[in-house]
């Protein structure tokens, strides 16, 4: 069976969440109810907090599932951010292998009256999973499903997903409440009895280690004792079956029983532990109750471990009848092998219970720093809280202690360990005031509520180190790292950062890896967002993957990695790499319980949206932003809550709004945040102001200037000459110089998206640029890199993505690269299938009279197919994004393909505009006859292409005739026109006063 968590196929039931299989009694009247549960029905379990709910659901995977090929469990722990189900897409599409980014549309709060359209959307989704004729029955297990509340759109689509499922499939809602009215759809399958019955003593009897031995009155009379609830049954069972076990066995059942009860306080261990615990017998001891059965199980590594129930008798028994020095030696012996395997929390309590406090207290500080990377403040914090009151108001536990709260509490963590710091002396407590202080700096980091305190703190940190001679160097190494991550990510204009940049380059490769992974997703996010330099951050990016991925590092510094992994992925325009990472994320916060830590990932996904143009789903991440930012408001989330909604406004032209929402946004940055976002919130408003041709954009530029030639923060540099170019544009100032320094930078930084990126203005002030004489090939370099959309009338040298000449000739550029388009009879029909496109109406063709024309040999049903072949062969060799294929209608993509055609047409309507000014359409007469180097698609006989050839040369001459005859015939102008219409057209049979202009010549 296979069991997925989030990132990786794990191999077996340990995705987050899942509870262990090992030890359960498989209850066969509640699995057989389960096994007969109609296909696609959601089952439901309801039952109250410990009657087993978790261990029937682990007992039917593991006993139903398991032994079926390639068989798939996911376990989800829902949550009460589970309301909005962003996560439930992400985890189920990573799961079923769905497609990434389903539900960035759907509000976390949708109306009831949308509920179907989800649903109905939903199914679709759910029904794509690709088919894989390999793939086992999957298990999907909703733990603790009574957390969401019922109304919302989670639980409302449960159902969907169930019946959307293959047959063989389910899925199953464990909680502590009835299911709501599901509807649409079959009534769930309920199981609400858990009590045990008399009726399974067979399963006990079977499954219980020791279980042979149990007779059914004293099953009978444990379960009376019990009132049925399993807990209960359990806990009057065991004890009885067990003691069987603590006697040993073989000749010397005494010896046996000395061994087993001095290794009675470890769990888990080889040959050597037990024999450094019990004694040279100690091993063989164990190995038989192994090779009995049910007491003690055999590892795949060769290990041992002692049945759950089989290790508390034992301890109750080695408690009972060894003599303290004896029970202490146990204790202690054990405690040490717990310790080196990192089980920090279980060994402190045997040493505590031994009465070697000091020696506890040592292991415990000694191991705080590794649990601390690791995430395990939870498993720290009880450590620390065994000890006495006394012992936890040392310097040293208590800044430990303080340190669990840092990412729950950071102010108030923040305030403790700034209050324990003053009460130290650098010389005389170097290790207490470093924790101290790094912790103070972390604190002011993770929840960003304060530029000037973290520039206090660096300050703090400068001074300090001078006079920490003493202090050891790996914790000299944790304040230095603390020092670069402050100066890297709060104080930009820091004249140590470029030693910072060097200090963490340098150190990188030594540090464990938890702190590889902060460092260096710190360094990324530096380096993208503070400096500019994607090419330099991608190595680190790239590298630091394998270490996201593991289950060890800190949720904080993984988060760290996906915002760094993100902001790649935005600023490279890869929308897939985007949503696949955003999905990731999303469900990694879910099952760390961090989801509160999404906003910087909401952050990166609502500037995508926006730059790509997809303001419907921009609005929606941001609700998310802000829903996510309300859990526990930073100043931060704030300034980003108004800097978005400016994003937004710019991104659609609507400079007014983005004017006053980055307003408040800087007017909140002045006070709270550092150079960095202040200059983020200038660049929105040099932007907005430039872009409505305000001269109040230049003191935003002059900032923008100011704060990159502090920061070295190239972004700042190109935005700032974009504004300029911006300002030019909308006050008839020359763009040119601007511009350049533009086109330069961008090229440069490789940017494929940037800051409120308004891609019709942008695409209008490149046009005007190319219009003005600015440098073509790196004007055409930067519209090809923003794949700016071509604006109307865009100015002949604007780089399509495909070019087409059609006229005198026949020829196709994609890229920039001439292609060649082949001679082959499977080549044929694409390229017919392209002559007429050509030739056809601006609008496109109706699917079904382009099959006729292309097939006129076959019937509709034969017809069409063969059309859809040929346009995906076509796409194939021009692009996919150049022909067009909506609501049956097929044509070539105007912002994708140009033709010279389509500007021959253009042109020749410009001629006949009764509107334009003589002068206007006199340039259009002339764009016409340079673009007329001959007929459409000489020698093509598709009636299409012969009807346009012919409908082209009869516009041409009586637009261009028309046109002439208007003319002054005195002008010499009018005579030479006359002559290149005449060229133009042969055979033109021309009217009186214009023949005589043609015999002047």
């Amino acid at each position: 069976m296979r069991a997925l968590g989030r990132q990786e196929d794990t191999g077996d039931l340990d995705a987050p969440g899942a509870p262990p299989a090992a030890g359960l009694v498989l209850r066969t009247r509640l699995l057989d109810l389960l096994d007969r549960a109609p296909p696609q029905a959601l089952l439901w379990v309801t039952a109250p907090p410990g009657a087993g709910k978790t261990a029937l659901a682990a007992a039917w995977a593991e006993s139903r599932w398991r032994p079926a090929d390639g068989a798939a469990v996911l376990w989800y722990a829902v949550e009460e951010a589970d309301a909005d189900p962003l996560r439930l897409f992400a985890t189920l599409g990573g799961f079923l292998g769905l497609a990434y980014g389903f539900g960035t549309d759907i509000p976390p709060e949708p109306t009831p009256e949308a509920f179907a359209e989800i649903a109905e959307a939903a199914r679709r989704w759910f029904a794509a999973a690709p088919a894989d004729q390999k793939a086992g029955p999957r298990l999907i297990v909703f733990d603790d499903v009574h957390q969401a509340p019922p109304e919302s759109v989670t639980v409302a689509l449960l159902p969907v997903l169930a019946a959307a499922l293959r047959p063989e499939d389910r899925v199953l809602c464990l909680s502590r409440l009835d299911p709501p009215d599901l509807a649409p759809g079959p009534p769930p399958t309920l199981v609400t009895d858990l009590h045990v019955t008399a009726g399974e003593y067979p399963d006990f009897a079977r499954d219980l280690p020791g279980g042979r031995a149990l007779t059914r009155d004293l099953f009978l009379t444990c379960l009376r004792r019990a009132g049925g609830w399993m807990p209960g049954v359990l806990a009057a069972v065991t004890p009885a079956l067990l003691q069987a076990g603590t006697a040993g066995s073989g000749a010397d059942g005494a010896a046996d029983r000395r061994a087993l009860l001095a290794t009675a306080f470890l769990q888990t261990g080889g040959a050597a532990d037990w024999a450094g615990l019990g004694g040279a017998d100690a091993p063989a001891v164990l190995d038989r109750l192994a090779g009995a059965g049910g007491l003690v199980s055999r590892l795949p590594d060769g290990r041992l471990r002692k049945q759950d129930a089989f290790q508390a008798a034992l301890e109750r028994a080695a408690e009972a009848e060894l003599q303290p020095p004896a029970l202490n030696h146990a204790r202690t012996g054990a405690a040490r092998h717990l310790g080196e395997q990192g089980e920090t929390l279980a060994a402190a309590r045997l040493l505590l219970a031994a009465g070697a406090g000091d020696e506890a207290l040592r292991l415990v500080l000694d191991q705080a720093p590794a649990l601390w990377l690791a995430g395990r403040t939870r498993e720290l914090c009880d450590a620390i809280e065994l000890f006495p009151g006394e012992v936890a108001t040392r310097p040293l536990p208590r800044i430990w202690l303080t340190y669990t709260r840092i990412p729950h509490e950071p102010r108030e963590a923040q305030r403790t360990l700034a209050e324990i710091r003053r009460s130290l002396e650098p010389e005389t407590a170097p290790l207490e005031y470093a924790l101290a202080l790094s912790g103070e700096a972390r604190a002011v980091l993770w929840d960003a509520f304060d530029y000037r305190e973290l520039r206090l703190l660096i300050e703090q940190i400068d001074a300090a180190l001078p006079r920490l001679e003493a202090l050891p160097s790996a914790p000299r190494q944790t304040l230095m790292a603390t020092r670069c991550i402050a100066i890297l990510t709060g104080w930009p204009d820091h004249p140590g950062v470029a030693e910072a940049r060097r200090w963490i380059e340098a150190t990188l490769p030594f540090m464990q890896p938890a702190a590889q992974l902060m460092l260096g997703s710190v360094l990324a996010i530096h380096l993208i967002w503070l400096r500019g330099e994607l090419a330099a951050a991608r190595p680190f990016v790239a590298r630091l993957e394998g270490l996201a991925r593991q289950r060890g590092p800190t949720a904080m510094s993984v988060m760290a990695w996906y915002y760094a992994a993100l902001a790649q992925a935005h600023f490279d325009g890869d929308d897939a790499a985007l949503l696949r990472l955003a999905d990731e994320a999303v469900a990694y916060a879910g099952d760390r319980r961090v989801s509160h830590r999404l906003t910087m990932v909401f952050y990166v996904i609502v500037q995508a949206a926006a730059a790509a143009g997809d303001r419907a789903a921009a609005e929606t991440m941001l609700q998310r932003y802000a829903a996510c930012a309300q859990q526990r408001w930073r100043r931060t989330d704030f300034i980003g809550l108004h800097y978005l909604r400016a994003f937004l406004a710019l991104c659609a032209g609507d400079t007014a709004a983005a004017i006053t929402e980055a307003g408040q946004s800087l007017d909140y940055a002045r006070r709270y945040a550092g150079p960095h976002q202040i200059a983020l919130q200038s660049l929105l408003l040099a932007t907005a102001h430039a872009m409505a041709g305000d001269e109040a954009a230049r003191p935003y530029i002059g900032t923008l200037r100011e704060v990159a030639g502090r920061t070295g923060n190239a972004t700042f540099l190109l935005h700032a000459d974009l504004a300029e170019a911006f300002l030019a544009a909308a006050t008839n100032g020359d763009v040119t110089g601007p511009w350049s320094r533009v086109a330069e930078a961008a090229g440069r930084l490789g940017f494929r998206r940037i800051t409120a990126m308004n891609r019709p203005a942008l695409a209008r002030l490149a046009d005007r640029a190319l219009a003005a004489g600015a440098e073509a090939e790196a004007t055409r370099r930067v519209i090809a890199l923003w794949e700016l959309p071509p604006p109307e009338g865009a100015h002949e040298l604007w780089p399509f993505p495909v070019e087409i000449r059609a006229l005198g000739g026949f020829a196709v550029q994609v890229d920039g690269a001439r292609i060649a388009m082949g001679t082959g009879k499977a080549q044929r029909k694409p390229m017919e299938l392209l002559w007429c496109l050509i030739a056809g109406p601006a609008e496109g063709w109706a699917q079904e009279d382009l099959a006729d024309q292309l097939w006129p040999e076959l019937d509709g049903d034969r017809a069409i197919p063969a059309l859809r072949s040929a346009i995906y062969r076509l796409r194939k060799l021009i692009g996919t994004r150049a022909v067009r294929h909506e609501d049956d209608q097929i044509g070539l993509a105007p912002g994708q393909v140009r033709t010279d055609v389509a500007r021959l047409r253009a042109a020749l309507a410009a001629m006949q505009d009764q509107a334009a000014g003589a002068d206007a359409r006199l340039a259009a007469f002339d764009l016409a006859l340079s673009l007329g180097h001959g007929p459409l698609l000489p020698g093509i006989r598709l009636p299409p292409v012969a009807e346009a050839r012919n409908r082209l040369r009869t516009l041409l001459a009586a637009a261009g005739t028309g046109l002439l005859l208007a003319q002054d015939p005195a002008d010499p102008a009018s005579a030479l026109r006359v002559g290149r219409l005449c060229a133009a057209v042969p055979g033109l049979h021309l009217p009186p006063p214009l023949a005589k202009l043609v015999a002047g010549l």
